[in-house]
C-alpha cells in the first residue's frame, strides 16, 4: 500500500495529508498492534518488516517524506520497545523502484519525471529498479536469525534518480 502527493506544502490540502499519513503512519501502527498482540500469542520468534523510503533522507520530501520520517522512527521506537521479547523489527528503505506510486502526480510531474529519466540517458532498470528486489530483500531480512537484530537495510537501483 502506498499514497504520494508531491506537491508543495504551501499549497495544502489536507484531506491528501490525511490519506497519506492513515496509510503510511496509522496502518502501519495498527498492523503492528496487532501482529505483536498475536507474536506474543504463539510465543516462537517472529519479524515484523516495515517499509520506508529515501524520499524520507531528502531535504524536499514533502508531507511523504514526512510520513516516512515517522515510519523510520516508530520502526526504531517498537524496535526498542520489542528488544527483549523474541520479535524483532527491522525497516526496508527502497529509493527508485518500479512501482504505480507515482499514480498520484499530475501529468505536468510525470512529464518532468520523464524528462529527468531521458536526461540521465542510462538503462531503465538502473534507473528505476525491480520491485521483486525488494521482496528479495525483505525475504533475506525474514530469514535472518532471530538472534540478530537486521536493523535496517537501503535498497536502491545504481543511479539515484534526484530531484530539486
Amino acid at each position: 500500500a502506498g499514497v504520494m502527493f508531491p506537491e508543495p506544502l504551501l499549497e495544502p490540502d489536507p484531506r491528501r495529508w490525511r490519506e497519506l499519513f492513515d496509510v503510511h503512519v496509522i496502518a502501519m501502527l495498527e498492523a503492528s498492534q496487532a501482529a505483536v498482540r498475536m507474536m506474543r500469542k504463539h510465543g516462537r520468534p517472529s519479524h515484523i518488516v516495515n517499509v520506508s523510503s529515501l524520499t524520507a533522507r531528502w531535504d524536499a520530501g514533502g508531507a511523504y517524506g514526512a510520513a516516512k520520517i515517522a515510519v523510520e522512527m516508530l520502526t526504531r521506537t517498537l524496535r526498542k520497545e520489542l528488544e527483549r521479547d523474541a520479535i524483532r523489527v527491522s525497516l526496508v528503505v527502497p529509493g527508485g523502484f518500479r512501482t504505480n506510486l507515482a499514480r498520484g502526480y499530475a501529468p505536468e510531474e510525470l512529464a518532468m519525471l520523464g524528462e529527468k529519466i531521458e536526461q540521465l540517458n542510462a538503462p531503465i532498470d538502473h534507473l528505476l529498479g525491480d520491485p521483486d528486489e525488494i521482496a528479495r530483500i525483505v525475504e533475506y531480512t525474514l530469514a535472518s536469525p532471530p538472534e540478530i537484530n537486521l536493523s535496517e537495510i537501503v535498497i536502491r537501483p545504481p543511479i539515484a534518480l534526484e530531484f530539486d
